[in-house]
């Protein structure tokens, strides 16, 4: 009976035993998934924000290098969204997004009213399977320089005076004329020297010191950095490129066959895109064409006008062009590479849209006929004629004095070949001064640093003069 017990008390005792172990298994297993677990987390949360940190920096520097785009030239800060990338050393915008490691960065640029602009720095990438990561920074970048140049140097132009002029050997005429630091770059009319390097550091002493031969008949010019970018008549480079970093010898660094042979009249640069607008024809009068490298430009996009295009700008998110139907067609641009016609306007009296200027909500269209129309682009899908002016010849080529409401007009108007209208109430333009030339006016280019306007013109003596308020 004794040893039943003994026998029963020991197996109890070993069934205990091994209910311990299993417990003490279940506890270790237990605490050491807990402490597995915090250690992976703690790697994860290590990880995640290191990343953080790194998407931070990537957005700060994403605002400092769009600061340092501003201050090399505020017109670079067009609107859109871009990445970023450095070419010579120094910071450009590129294409949508850039890339670095895991990360993509896009920069947001918008207008924020006359001179301003929102500059967002977005950094996204893969936190882990189920959820992506996102900084965001953003800050606001203002035109200042434009403030003090306009308010402090414009003189009294109800008065002006011729203040040099410049004989091209050839005697043919000057279409068009862009200014660019102490230098004038002017087109003419054919020749072996239709594009012309004059410098006018000291403007009352314009000196040629250079010259280049553009395929066919070069009808505009717009000069951005170390190239100038022309619109020509060549069948097979409608869109040619000249490297002007040495204005005494000029390059030829690119050149662009569009579709058709018809010709390419106005050309517009904003930041790392041209703006191209050509004649009539079956295939599209107005292309979008990327320039980030000048020496391989490639088009982006294009579309159909209702017909041909004389000329182009652009503001924000829309391109403008003066046309030979319309007078003005209205492009939306947000999208590159499918820009959209969004609105027309037919203005009184058919005559063709030569010349276009403008900024901020108010454009100014020269017409064939002699008129000077100011336009409300506030709604661009709704643009609506405010006021015009007409001196009763046409209009060859528009300027706007930026921030003051001032135009020079280039004419065929044999009294009044430059023309200088106030439109600070643009419902009533007025005629605030003139200036009467021996020939016709082509072209005109009004240089802010040092207030004065470069026109050219058809006299075989002066195809280039320099205009300046009288002191």
């Amino acid at each position: 009976m004794i040893q039943n017990q003994k026998k029963s008390l020991e197996k109890k005792n070993s069934g205990f035993s091994l209910v311990e172990v299993m417990l003490s298994t279940s506890v270790f297993a237990l605490l050491v998934t807990v402490l597995v677990g915090a250690y992976l987390y703690g790697q994860e949360s290590t990880v995640l924000s290191g990343n953080r940190m790194r998407a931070l920096l990537l957005a700060e520097e994403g605002l400092e290098a769009v600061k340092n785009i501003k201050d090399e030239d505020w017109d670079n800060l067009s609107d859109g969204t871009y990445g970023l990338q450095i070419s010579g050393d120094q910071w450009e915008l590129s294409e949508s997004s850039d890339n670095t490691d895991i990360f993509t960065r896009e920069i947001i640029i918008s207008s924020a009213g006359s001179d301003r602009k929102n500059i967002t720095a977005n950094i996204t990438w893969q936190q882990n399977l189920q959820r992506n990561g996102l900084i965001s920074l953003n800050t606001m970048l203002s035109y200042w320089e434009e403030v003090v140049t306009t308010i402090t140097n414009m003189g009294d132009w109800s008065n002006a005076i011729e203040s040099a002029a410049l004989d091209s050997d050839g005697g043919q005429n000057g279409l068009k004329v862009s200014v660019e630091g102490d230098y004038a770059y002017l087109i003419r009319q054919g020749g072996d020297s239709d594009l012309e390097v004059i410098n006018i550091s000291t403007h009352t002493n314009p000196l040629n010191i250079g010259s280049f031969s553009v395929p066919g008949t070069p009808y505009n010019i717009d000069v951005e950095g170390n190239y100038a970018y022309v619109a020509t008549s060549d069948n097979g480079e409608e869109f040619v490129v000249i490297d002007v970093s040495n204005p005494n010898s000029l390059q030829k660094a690119s050149a662009l066959n569009l579709p058709g042979n018809q010709n390419a009249r106005g050309v517009f640069i904003e930041g790392t895109t041209a703006y191209l607008v050509r004649d009539s024809s079956s295939q599209e009068e107005f292309y979008i064409i990327d320039i980030s490298n000048p020496t391989n430009p490639s088009i982006i996009g294009s579309i159909d006008l209702n017909s041909g295009g004389n000329e182009v700008i652009v503001i924000g998110n829309y391109a403008y062009c003066g046309t030979d139907g319309d007078e003005l067609e209205v492009i939306d641009i947000s999208n590159k590479t499918s820009p959209q016609s969004i609105a027309k306007l037919d203005l009184s009296t058919g005559a063709d849209g030569l010349a276009i200027t403008g900024e901020n909500n108010t454009i100014y269209i020269g017409r064939s006929n002699g008129r000077i129309e100011s336009i409300d682009i506030s709604e661009p899908t709704s643009p609506n004629k405010l006021g015009s002016i007409d001196y009763g010849a046409a209009i060859r080529d528009l300027d706007l004095a930026s921030g003051t409401n001032i135009i020079f007009a280039a004419s065929d108007e044999n009294s009044a070949e430059l023309q200088i209208i106030d439109m600070n109430t643009p419902s009533s333009p007025i005629m605030t001064g003139i200036f009467n030339a021996s020939r016709d006016f082509n072209g005109v280019d009004y240089v802010e640093e040092k207030d004065i306007v470069v026109v050219a013109g058809e006299n075989n003596s002066k195809e280039l003069i320099i205009v300046q308020p009288q002191s």
